[in-house]
C-alpha cells in the first residue's frame, strides 16, 4: 500500500518516508510498545534460562517489526533505518517510562552494537524538549525520573551534557509551544552552572528576565536556527517550524537584544527564503517581524539590504512585501531619511505607490540641492555596497544617470 501511494504521489519512498516520519514513529512505538508489554505480562515466573530465552524471542519479535518498516521503504539495512529515526523514536520510548519501553530501547541498541545509556545521553536534547512539550507535569517528572535511572545519571548532570543543544532543541519548537518551551527553558535556567554568562535570577518566570538568561546563547541558538534551514535533510515542515519558533524568539528578545544581533539575524532570514517558492507568506511575516523587532535607529543601515531581499517577493506576496516597504519608508521616514538615496530601484507597481510617492518627494527635495557631481558620487558609494544585489542596482542606476547626462559630461 505505501509503495502504491509513493508511485501515485511520485515521490521516492525515503523522501515518502522523510515526510510522514513522526506519524511512522509513533505507530511503530505504540505497535512495538503494546505487545512488548502483551508479553511481559502473560509472562510467568520463569527459570532464569527460559526468561534469557523469552527475552531473545521478544527481541527477534521487535527486530522483524523494524526491518520490515525499512525494508518497505526502502532503507538499505536495518542499522541505517534506526540510526535515521533514533532522534524521534527515543523521545516517544522515553515517555512510556516503562519496563516495556526499557526492553524495546534495549533492543535497539544492542542491535546499533551501541552502549544503552551511551544512546539515552546522546539523545537527550532530543527527548527532553518533546517531554517538555507534550507530557503533562506528572508525566514529565515520571519520565525524567525514569532516564535518570535508566542512564544513572543525575538529572542536573543530563541537562549539562549538550546545554546549548537543549536550548537549541527546545527553541525550535517556541513557535507552537511558547508556555511549555519557556517552562522548559526555566528548567534549565535553575540548573545552570556557576560559570554560566547569565547571573540573574534562578528563577524565571518574565519574558524580560528570559530574554536576558538567553542573550549569551542567542549567536549559538542563531548559527544552528540557520543549519536547519540549510539542510537538506530537514523536511519543509520542520523549516516552516524552525522560521514561526524564529518569528517567536524575535518577540520574546526585544529589539534591545535582537538589534544587537541583527546582521546574523538577517543571515539567517536570507536562508529562509531559499523557501519562498515554498511558504512565501511566511518568509514575508519573518522578515516583518524582524523589521519590528529592531531599535529605530539601525532600520535606515538595513533599509537596502530589507528591501532587495524582498524584491523578488513583490509579485507573489505584494500586499505582505509592501506592508514591509511601507514600515520602513512611511511609516519611519525620519529614521531613514539618511539612507533613502539607496533606494532607487523598487519597480513600478500599484500597491507600492504610497512608497514611490515618498521616494519622489525625497528626490524632488534632493535634487534641488545635489548637483551631477554630488549625484554620481552617491552612485559611486552605492557600486561599492556591501550587498551585491544593492551594487547590481546602483551600476544599473548610474548607466541611466549617465545617459541622461551625457551632454552635461
Amino acid at each position: 500500500v505505501i509503495r502504491a501511494l509513493a508511485a501515485a504521489k511520485s515521490i521516492k519512498l525515503q523522501a515518502f518516508f522523510s515526510q510522514y516520519k513522526k506519524s511512522i514513529c509513533q505507530f511503530l512505538v505504540e505497535s512495538l510498545h503494546s505487545s512488548q508489554m502483551t508479553m511481559l505480562s502473560n509472562t510467568p515466573i520463569q527459570s532464569n534460562e527460559m526468561q534469557k530465552q523469552e527475552s531473545a524471542h521478544q527481541r527477534e519479535v521487535a527486530l522483524d517489526i523494524l526491518s520490515e518498516i525499512a525494508n518497505v521503504f526502502d532503507f538499505p539495512d536495518l542499522n541505517r533505518f534506526l540510526s535515521r529515526i533514533l532522534q524521534v523514536l527515543l523521545p516517544d520510548l522515553a515517555a512510556k517510562a516503562s519496563p516495556a519501553a526499557s526492553v524495546i530501547i534495549r533492543t535497539i541498541s544492542k542491535q546499533l552494537n551501541v552502549n544503552r545509556r551511551e544512546i539515552l545521553i546522546n539523545n537527550f536534547k532530543y527527548i527532553f524538549s518533546h517531554l517538555v512539550c507534550f507530557c503533562t507535569k506528572d508525566e514529565l517528572e515520571r519520565a525524567l525520573h525514569y532516564l535518570k535511572n535508566e542512564t544513572e545519571i543525575e538529572l542536573g548532570s543530563l541537562l549539562r551534557q549538550d546545554y546549548q543543544g537543549l536550548h537549541n532543541e527546545l527553541l525550535l519548537r517556541l513557535g507552537e509551544h511558547y508556555q511549555q518551551v519557556f517552562n522548559g527553558l526555566a528548567i534549565l535556567a535553575s540548573f545552570a552552572s556557576n560559570d554560566d554568562p547569565y547571573q540573574g535570577p534562578k528563577d524565571i518566570t518574565s519574558p524580560e528576565l528570559m530574554a536576558g538568561y538567553l542573550q549569551p546563547k542567542l549567536l549559538g541558538i542563531l548559527a544552528f536556527f540557520n543549519m536547519q534551514l540549510l539542510s537538506s535533510s530537514i523536511g519543509l515542515e520542520d523549516k516552516k517550524m524552525a522560521l514561526n519558533s524564529l518569528m517567536a524568539l524575535m518577540k520574546l528578545m526585544g529589539p534591545k537584544h535582537i538589534s544587537a544581533v541583527r546582521v546574523k539575524m538577517m543571515t539567517t532570514l536570507r536562508t529562509g527564503l531559499r523557501y519562498k517558492d515554498d511558504f512565501p507568506e511566511l518568509c514575508c511575516k519573518a522578515w516583518d517581524c524582524f523589521v519590528r523587532s529592531l531599535d529605530q535607529a539601525h532600520l535606515g543601515s538595513l533599509l537596502s539590504h530589507v528591501i532587495v531581499a524582498l524584491l523578488p517577493l513583490i509579485n507573489v506576496q505584494p500586499k505582505e512585501t509592501a506592508a514591509v516597504f511601507h514600515f520602513l519608508i512611511v511609516e519611519n521616514r525620519d529614521a531613514v531619511q539618511d539612507f533613502l538615496h539607496e533606494i532607487y530601484f523598487l519597480p513600478e507597481h500599484p500597491i507600492l505607490r504610497e512608497i514611490q510617492v515618498v521616494l519622489q518627494e525625497y528626490r524632488k527635495e534632493t535634487s534641488r540641492s545635489t548637483d551631477l557631481q554630488t549625484a554620481l558620487q552617491q552612485s559611486m558609494r552605492a557600486i561599492q555596497h556591501e550587498n551585491v544585489d544593492v551594487r547590481i542596482h546602483a551600476l544599473t542606476s548610474l548607466k541611466e544617470t549617465l545617459y541622461k547626462n551625457q551632454e552635461s559630461l
